[in-house]
């Protein structure tokens, strides 16, 4: 067996860099590092087992204030991720028949420190202190480690994939869930493909994993011991979750190719979620596409989400024209289930052509979009709001200039923006320039109407294979924050590990 990483044999490079900010008015302060692959002369892969190891480490440092408050926020970062995947044929038959063995290990380590400070007597609140009665704050975790991905997984002939441990499933149809539990899946016909999985839904509590795939507002936390006991009597612990699911998928694309897909989700105190879904797609002609999805609530038969659409490709341009339907569903446990669901309609149209021009490559885009939000109990139920956006970006000779736009009105008001990107390479070295005008009119917060100006000048200069520099000074004005300047310089270092 031949150690590798990545899929042959590799060496690591580590980049390092080392951010040095002057800081305005509350710009932050960045510092990162990270591991990238290098190929290397190592003799060739054994193609019946190998093994990929990949790992990658970031550091931020911030701090955040302003001439009108007397807080400081700070905040330092270390993010660490490491994964490592071994791939074993079983058997003597080839690659195509045998069955594989493939094992996988990912970890996550997140650790956060911060403190929101008066600068004029430099006392700090600590949030990640519980027994600070006053300032903890529960929903943080200065550190969390996670198992991602823990898994075995088996490998044969006609798709055929039975998979344990934790893993991240997604069916294209109900989006994406995290579970400890089994998936088997196959496809034993090109026509034909069959999934079906179960397990306890990964959330904070479960064994080595994070809140990060906990849906927002969860009123279900892992609290620590020393909290002060009169803070938490609202909040429970997390509840086991369970969930299974599965997707039958039949037909021919070019023809008609449907999937239909169920999920259902459940805790002790009964159904959390459950969802049905149907997609469809075809492609009769080779430059029509038509698609269509639906997901309903089975319990009540609403219809959370819905599209149809219809794309025509000819060479270098294309036409989309689009139907959406989205009705806002929330986890029963979370704070979110005591809002009101307000069902969005949209339709969009867009065209994009691109061609060689005497001028360089130019790439065009324009989207027109129609909005409609209802509210069923309001004496006027339906808002209606329309925009449209174009972008232009060419190319010659080392140059990019890319333009943008876009404006929306109707019931909420105007808002429109114009966006500017411009960068020249002269060698090695990169100069450019992005500036934006944004206008924003909302009858709601009147505190904020106005324009906003940005502009910001910049170089990226390469010092040799190994170092590079980089400069960049910002300038922003608005009506509510005044004149703002920023500027950064940072260097970038690359060396052998």
């Amino acid at each position: 067996m031949i150690r590798r990483e990545g899929a042959t044999s590799r060496r690591f490079i580590v980049q390092v860099g080392a951010s040095l900010v002057a800081l305005f008015f509350g710009n932050p302060v960045f510092a990162q590092t990270w591991t990238t692959p290098q190929e290397s002369a190592n003799e060739p892969e054994d193609k019946r087992s190998h093994v990929e190891l990949e790992s990658d480490t970031s550091f931020m440092a911030y701090a955040i204030s302003s001439p009108r408050s007397r807080v400081r926020l700070q905040r330092r970062r270390l993010v660490q991720w490491a994964s490592l995947r071994h791939s074993a044929l079983l058997g003597d038959e080839e690659p195509d028949q045998a069955w594989r063995l493939i094992s996988r290990l990912s970890l996550r380590l997140d650790q956060e420190f911060g403190s929101a400070c008066d600068i004029e007597t430099e006392r700090c609140l600590i949030e990640f202190a519980p027994e600070a009665r006053l300032t903890y704050q529960p929903l943080y975790e200065p550190t969390r480690f996670e198992a991602v991905d823990v898994s075995v997984e088996l490998q044969g002939p006609r798709s055929t994939s039975i998979r344990a441990g934790r893993q991240l499933l997604s069916d294209g149809i109900l989006g994406f869930t995290r579970l400890d539990g089994l998936r088997v899946s196959s496809r034993p016909h090109a026509f034909v493909a069959t999934e079906i999985y179960g397990g306890m839904v990964v959330r904070a509590g479960s064994f080595f994993a994070g809140n990060r795939f906990d849906p927002e507002g969860s009123l279900q936390l892992t609290l620590p011991d020393a909290i002060a006991p009169e803070r938490v009597r609202d909040i429970p612990e997390p509840q086991a979750t369970f969930t299974i699911g599965g997707r039958v998928e039949l037909g021919k694309s070019n023809i008609l190719r449907g999937a239909i897909a169920f999920r259902e989700t459940r805790d002790s105190f009964g159904v959390v979620a459950r969802r049905l879904g149907l997609s469809l797609w075809s492609r009769p002609i080779r430059n029509v596409g038509l698609r269509g999805a639906m997901v309903v609530d089975p319990s009540d038969g609403t219809l959370l989400d819905g599209l149809a659409e219809v794309d025509v490709a000819i060479a270098e341009s294309s036409i989309r024209l689009r139907f959406e339907r989205h009705t806002p569903r929330f986890d029963l446990g979370t704070i979110w289930a005591f809002f009101d669901l307000v069902p969005v309609d949209r339709a969009s149209l867009t065209g994009s052509r691109g061609w060689n021009s005497a001028f360089g490559r130019l790439q065009l885009l324009a989207r027109a979009s129609l909005r409609r939000s209802h509210f069923p109990e309001d004496e006027n139920p339906n808002e209606v709001d329309f925009g449209g956006e174009a972008m232009a970006t060419l190319a010659r000779r080392g140059w990019v200039t890319s333009l943008r736009s876009w404006v929306w009105g109707g019931s909420l008001s105007t808002v429109a923006a114009v966006a500017l990107n411009v960068s020249k390479r002269l060698g090695r070295n990169e100069l450019y320039f992005r500036g934006s005008i944004v206008h924003f009119d909302h009858p709601a917060q009147t505190v904020l109407y106005g324009t906003s100006l940005t502009g910001a000048l910049g170089a990226r200069v390469p010092l040799s294979d190994f170092a590079t520099i980089r400069g960049e000074f910002e300038y922003s004005h608005n009506r509510v924050a005044g004149h703002r300047y920023r500027m950064l310089a940072s260097l970038t270092l690359r060396a052998w590990r």
